[in-house]
């Protein structure tokens, strides 16, 4: 099972195996469900957005209409539906942060140019980062996954939008899924019931009971699919409350109350 850029999958690894992307995930698990799929894409354009620079905005947006092309992006505004005020980043960037205007003309090429051009800035980003441990899970796939779609990179440019104008929601251009229902929550359900009678993991368990997300993080490491223990039983079941837990963690850092909301539910 390839991946894109193979110079690199090696700092990719753990990400691409946990959402079913390498030949070391467990076989019958798919790749990510619409609602974790949506969500992944957004932490990747959430990324791009916190190493974007961020000019001053002017007192008021321009006067001109911003048609597609180079005029997206004027004093400090951005022109997706409507002229929106860029918001200043809350932390520090990458050594070489990208400007606003060359991510937003990349994202209304073509389908096939965007992801391209995506990819290859989420990439510069991560190497000027030096691939840091805590690059979120989205950001590993949209750089290393095979065959992802075009709904993909349109979460990914709302991701991006909603966190470049500080919309104060995680998707600015459209809804994210719905959390699951039906046979997909009973599955979710039947992994916690099997993590209630694991008494070595009793820190997953309370990740899953707290509202610290640096604690749910932290214990995703104890249930992905580790190469120095291919021996670990029920991989399965830990790859599937892992994946959760990483969601679970980006939730609580960004106010996702569905997946909050479903974390609640299944711990009861």
């Amino acid at each position: 099972m390839p991946v894109i850029n193979p110079s690199v999958s090696v700092h990719f690894y753990p990400s691409l195996t946990l959402w079913g992307y390498t030949e070391e995930a467990p076989p019958r698990l798919r790749r990510p469900a619409q609602w974790e799929m949506a969500r992944l894409a957004v932490q990747a354009g959430h990324f791009l957005a916190m190493h974007t620079r961020r000019p001053e905005p002017s007192p008021e947006p321009p006067a001109v209409s911003g048609a597609l092309g180079n005029d997206l992006v004027q004093d400090g505004w951005i022109n997706f539906r409507g002229w929106q005020r860029i918001t200043p980043c809350p932390r520090p960037q990458a050594p070489s942060p990208v400007a606003p205007d060359v991510v937003a003309r990349r994202m209304v090429s073509s389908p096939g140019a965007m992801a391209t051009n995506l990819r290859q800035l989420l990439d510069r980003t991560a190497r000027a980062l030096r691939y840091p441990e805590d690059l979120p899970d989205g950001v590993a796939l949209a750089i290393g996954a095979p065959g992802l779609t075009a709904e993909w990179w349109g979460y990914l440019q709302s991701g991006w939008l909603a966190t470049l104008t500080g919309a104060g929601v995680q998707s600015a251009l459209r809804p994210l899924p719905v959390v699951p229902d039906g046979w997909e929550a009973r599955y979710l359900e039947q992994a916690m019931e099997w993590l209630a009678e694991q008494p070595d993991l009793d820190d997953v368990r309370r990740a899953f009971h707290q509202s610290r997300p640096q604690a749910a993080q932290d214990t995703v490491d104890l249930l992905r699919y580790d190469r120095d223990r291919p021996d670990l039983q029920d991989r399965e079941t830990r790859t599937v409350l892992a994946r959760l837990l990483s969601l679970y963690a980006v939730a609580l850092r960004r106010g996702d109350d569905p997946v909050i909301g479903l974390v609640a539910n299944l711990r009861r």
